[in-house]
């Protein structure tokens, strides 16, 4: 949650793929909130074990304005979006860890962008399972068992190569908790993103994106106040989309500052 690329959030291999053109290419997973009716469970057998499942309705609608309240029944079909994870905490090295597994599923059509290659522009067909593990450890504790350094990986998957607009996603990086001593509430943040494009997708699309992806994100969050945090942000984004004005991919160089109040 420190890092402000939007793919330390969400991770691209299980929301970045939309469904098919004659869906409208709305999204299978909305990350941005939408109402829809669904059911979730969750069950924690033991203190250091869980389980948890949501089963929502699918298709809920293009983000569009003035698209509020239960809209989306007059534009979308009753397919269905699942997720699944169970999640395991534990000792590493006498340390504090973490792993969650977990799977993504929609049941709505998908375009085949290797059908699409052969002359075929509506081929599509049913998606399947899509996973993702989360590995957390905390690297460095205090002398009262709080998390000094804290590291964590994630990658996601997906089984279908000619589907999906991002086939691999694998982020990894380090939380720095009072970097310095005077200001044991800062949080310093060091990470890397790595998102693979599909390859009968970068082909279907002239002009689309490379083969991969590669994001670095240095980040400093200063707690100036109880109420109010500044945070200070540098990415380097590698290969990023095609510049339409050179027709080159060039290395981009993102600089911010950002104000976070609570209340």
């Amino acid at each position: 949650g420190l890092f402000l690329n939007s793919a330390f959030g969400a991770m691209p291999s299980q929301v970045g793929t939309p469904l098919a053109a004659n869906y409208l290419n709305s999204a299978a997973f909305p990350i941005f909130p939408v109402a829809s009716p669904g059911l979730f469970v969750r069950v924690r057998p033991t203190e250091s074990f869980y389980s948890q499942l949501g089963l929502y309705w699918g298709t809920p609608g293009l983000d569009e304005r003035n698209n509020y309240g239960f809209d989306w029944a007059s534009q979308s079909s009753p397919e269905l979006g699942l997720f699944w994870e169970s999640g395991f905490s534990y000792q590493l090295a006498d340390r504090p860890a973490a792993t969650r597994l977990g799977m993504s599923y929609h049941t709505g059509p998908m375009d085949d962008y290797a059908g699409s290659l052969q002359g075929s522009p509506d081929s599509n067909r049913p998606d399947s399972p899509d996973f993702y593990l989360v590995q957390d450890w905390a690297v460095c504790v205090d002398a009262e068992g709080n998390p000094k350094l804290g590291g964590f990986a994630r990658v996601g998957v997906t089984p279908h190569q000619d589907l999906h607009i991002v086939t691999l996603y694998a982020d990894a990086g380090l939380n720095w908790f009072g970097p310095i001593a005077s200001r044991p509430n800062d949080v310093a943040g060091a990470a890397v993103s790595h998102t693979g494009f599909g390859h009968d997708f970068r082909t279907s699309v002239p002009g689309g994106p490379a083969d991969s992806e590669t994001t670095v994100e240095l980040t400093y969050k200063a707690q100036v106040t109880p109420w109010f945090a500044l945070q200070g942000d540098a990415q380097i984004l590698f290969n990023p989309a095609r510049n339409p004005d050179s027709g080159t991919r060039e290395t981009a160089l993102l600089l911010g500052l950002r104000g976070e109040v609570s209340f």
